[in-house]
């Protein structure tokens, strides 16, 4: 069987192309692998065009024994069909306008030509053929293209292109319907996408090349966004575009370039994608939105900016030392130059190697200073040519250990050297050229909170951050408020006064001048380049030097390296929280948004920024799904997914048991604490945590008990603190076995303060509920206060939420609101008044005083002191009633 297919998503061209290909292959049946464009759709609706097709689900694949594939060689484009692109048997024919790439596949007849549509290759071979075409079909052909060519007006028409529109004139092709179908209503849909993209766009120049990014982000599937995109380079005169745009799960990437130093075909081909030099496209998996740009930029660089070459980054004239020379010589020269690390020579000026200064300073300590350098030197070292790029350099010496990097010349000789150094350099110039289009103009940066600051926040604490962006412009440092803070401000959400500044400068230098400006103390914390700032009434401010991070192993601690505010934003958990306010004089209020965090918020999604943040650190599952119920938010599907991946791999068991806590920690101080553990069961985080643990129905009753309690608890108004937390801890583990529990606690690194408090609360039946039953029915105040007295208030109220026993109940109610803080009026000064010893006996008098008191026997302090008396005589007189 013959089937002539194309692309999924087929445009004009491809249906130009079948309806050619049916008149090369009468007999072959004809399949879309997929959607088609809405205009095409539209066209075959409306117009009397007798095409037949037959459905994929019709035709079993596997009896396709000739398969005819047009405006497209790539399998990935090709639907289900790409599962027997490689069988045997299988024939192909292919017709293309498609520049060559590494992801094609391979004909049996293949004609690619370099036009501006498929559909001319088809016209020139009808032509030759001789195969007469209707007027219908005639304009079939002519609109597929005008559509790839833009009317004939795009770079990529050629000669051909209108010698084949010329000849379809001639067969009766319809020029008005073609511009009928070429001129489209933009649906609502699509004049929103307009919109995003204008509203989004973004200039990056590199060598002088002017380059517009613009993303925008879709909950729908867009059709024909292409269309669009062309629209808008057409109304603003672009001449370099990419768009990215997600939609469910992948990030779609649309280019066009009218530049002949961009050729966006390859840069797409680089994405996973394909096209010609001037229009391209890419479907990007497994990415976020964020890094599907940072990853096409990076790819931009590597593509445009190769002018960076080994010639223009290198040091020269070589610092050097012949192989000769001793380890002395070599210490004499390092010392001299002040470097750390030189090129070893041979006679020829040839690189052997290197030698450092850590080198010879432990040889020098060895008594080695005599021996030649060329017995201690590093041999293992690559060389570059002066016309290496810098994408290769980078890779060399991220990939290699060796501290420099030898330029040599044809002859092999050195002329010059490449260090970290140099690389950093080409870097921070990289940055900053990269990101200029994210900085402080105003196009990027809209939107200012000053009022909103003013409105929501304590007056002293907006004379506090005001103050903090004076010292920036003082010091030279830009600073801003970041995280938890700016979302909760922008939510409206109850108060947060949790106040995280970044420097870009020198954090630890700004914290300490904020705390000599206000009398403060500071803590620092050089490890991590930060510091908190405590101010004399017990503020706080946590201070940080601008960082990036990176992660050794997965669920590692963070590796900590300096960066701009844009670098440490990008390291953060998810987009709501990687906000910024600038509190610089001239922008204070200016909110710094580069990964879509204000849309989340109005969207009210939580979306990860990278696609291995659960890898790196798999507690931010906890805080996604915390952050979910916290403000009824939802986890988006693609965030969702890396859960279920980073649970699955065991990324949340290989989580040390000291994180674990604070995470749990901070979900039992929340106010939908089951809420969230449900969620976390829901996605078997819970169970990566400890797989004993039991249903959450069956910690359901238990925390709505202790919210319950909790509630009462306040109503009494007592000034003594209760760790809530603990109580939701205890519930959460209330099911597992003592061995359970005890084994869980000691992973938790639980405190011994906490401890006593599980242990005493797991024990709660035999120290509150059996000795209570004991008394009854003669239940005394008395009984009631020695049992609770001793316990923690957190036990207490725990075993009041746990047990289903009425009088336990009540007994914990009388003990709290009437009996915990009854004393004796007298003391011990009164007994030595009335002539008594201090003793043991002491003790025993004031205990018999106090249960009096409590059972309600004396009431007042005459009253105790007649107890005293005749408990005295009871002792003196043990004979006497």
């Amino acid at each position: 069987m013959d089937v002539i297919t194309t692309h999924i998503n087929a445009d004009f061209d491809c249906l130009g192309s079948m309806v050619a290909a049916k008149k090369l292959y009468p007999h072959a049946k004809v399949i879309f692998p997929g959607s088609q464009e809405k205009n095409v759709r539209d066209f075959l609706r409306q117009v009397d065009f007798s095409f037949e097709c037959e459905t994929p689900k019709n035709i079993d694949i596997h009896e396709i024994t000739r398969l005819i594939i047009v405006d497209t060689k790539q399998a990935s484009r090709i639907g289900d069909l790409a599962a027997i692109i490689d069988k045997p048997y299988l024939k192909i024919h292919l017709y293309d306008h498609h520049p060559s790439s590494q992801k094609d596949f391979e004909a049996e007849l293949e004609i690619v030509e370099d036009t501006g549509a498929t559909t001319t290759i088809f016209v020139r071979l009808l032509r030759n053929q001789g195969i007469q075409l209707t007027p219908m079909e005639a304009t079939v052909l002519a609109l597929g293209i005008y559509e790839d060519t833009g009317s004939l007006t795009f770079t990529s028409t050629r000669e051909a292109d209108l010698n084949a529109v010329a000849y379809l004139l001639s067969q009766g092709a319809d020029l008005s319907m073609v511009s009928e179908f070429m001129t489209r209503e933009m649906t609502p849909i699509q004049v929103r996408l307009l919109h995003d993209l204008m509203q989004s766009k973004r200039e990056l120049m590199i060598e002088g090349v002017p380059i517009i990014i613009a993303q925008v982000s879709s909950k729908r599937y867009i059709g024909d966004a292409a269309y669009i995109v062309h629209k808008w380079i057409e109304m603003e005169n672009l001449d370099v575009v990419f768009v990215l745009i997600r939609m469910d799960t992948k990030v779609h990437l649309i280019a066009r370039s009218r530049s002949a130093t961009v050729n966006v075909g390859k840069i797409a081909e680089e994405l996973g994608g394909g096209g010609h030099a001037y229009a391209a496209s890419a479907s990007i998996k497994d990415m976020t939105l964020i890094q599907a740009e940072e990853n096409l930029v990076h790819t931009l660089y590597k593509h445009i900016q190769e002018a960076h070459t080994a010639e223009r980054m290198m040091s020269a004239p070589v610092l050097a030392v012949e192989q000769d020379k001793t380890i002395r010589d070599t210490k004499n020269l390092l010392d001299g130059y002040t470097v750390n690390t030189l090129l070893v020579l041979d006679e020829h000026q040839r690189p052997l190697g290197y030698i450092t200064r850590q080198i010879v300073q432990r040889a020098i300590f060895h008594g080695l200073e005599n021996e030649c350098v060329q017995e201690y030197m590093l041999t293992d070292v690559k060389t570059v040519t002066p016309s290496t790029p810098f994408s290769e350099i980078e890779l060399l010496m991220i990939q290699r250990p060796q501290k420099i990097l030898p330029v040599v010349n044809e002859d092999e000789q050195a002329i010059g050297v490449i260090t970290k150094n140099d690389i950093l350099k080409v870097l921070q110039e990289y940055t900053l050229e990269k990101w200029a289009y994210h900085s402080d103009t105003e196009r990027a940066h809209t939107r200012n909170l000053r009022r909103l600051m003013d409105e929501r926040l304590p007056e002293h604490v907006v004379t506090l951050l005001r103050d903090i962006g004076d010292l920036g412009d003082e010091l030279g440092y830009a600073v801003y408020v970041v995280g938890g803070f700016v979302r909760d401000l922008i939510l409206r959400a109850e108060e947060n006064l949790d106040v995280d500044v970044v420097i870009e400068g020198d954090g630890i230098r700004f914290a300490k001048a904020l705390s000599k400006r206000w009398g403060a103390r500071v803590r620092i914390h050089r490890k991590f380049c930060t510091a908190v700032v405590i101010f004399p009434d017990g503020f706080k401010i946590d201070v940080a030097t601008a960082r990036t991070e990176h992660y050794e192993y997965p669920a590692a601690m963070p590796i900590i390296t300096l960066g701009s505010i844009r670098l440490d934003l990008l390291r953060r958990d998810f987009t709501v929280n990687a906000l910024a306010i600038r509190l610089n004089r001239r922008s204070f209020g200016k909110v710094y948004d580069y990964f879509g965090g204000q849309r989340d918020l109005k969207e009210k999604i939580i979306r990860v920024l990278h696609s291995l943040s659960f890898v790196e650190d798999p507690t931010r599952a906890f805080r996604a799904i915390r952050f979910e119920q916290r403000f009824h938010f939802r986890i988006d599907s693609f965030t969702l997914n890396l859960i279920k991946n980073a649970v699955k791999k065991g990324f949340i068991s290989k989580l040390s048991g000291k994180r674990v806590f604070n995470e749990l920690y901070i979900i039992f101080s929340e106010p939908n604490q089951i809420g969230v553990l449900e969620r976390m069961a829901e996605l078997r985080v819970l169970q990566a945590v400890n797989p004993n643990l039991p249903p959450i129905d069956e910690m359901r009753r238990l925390f709505r008990n202790i919210r319950g309690v909790m509630a009462w608890y306040e109503l009494l108004y007592r000034e003594e603190p209760v760790e809530e937390w603990i109580l939701y801890f205890l519930g959460f583990i209330d099911k597992l076995h003592d061995q359970q529990a005890k084994e869980f606690c000691e992973y938790l690194k639980i405190t011994n303060h906490v401890m006593q408090k599980v242990q005493a609360a797991r024990n709660g039946y035999k120290l509150i509920e059996r000795p209570l039953y004991e008394k009854l029915p003669d239940l005394q105040n008395s009984d009631i206060y020695h049992v609770f007295h001793h316990l923690p208030i957190e036990t207490i109220l725990f075993w009041m939420a746990k047990t289903r026993q009425e009088f336990v109940k009540k007994a914990v109610s009388t003990y709290l609101s009437k009996l915990r803080d009854v004393k004796p009026e007298i003391s011990g000064n009164d007994l030595i008044a009335l002539g008594l010893r201090p003793g043991p006996l002491f003790q025993k008098l004031l205990v018999q005083v106090l249960d009096a008191r409590l059972n309600g026997e004396v009431a007042t302090k005459d009253q105790e002191l007649e107890l005293v008396k005749r408990l005295v005589l009871t002792v003196e007189s043990p004979g006497k009633s």
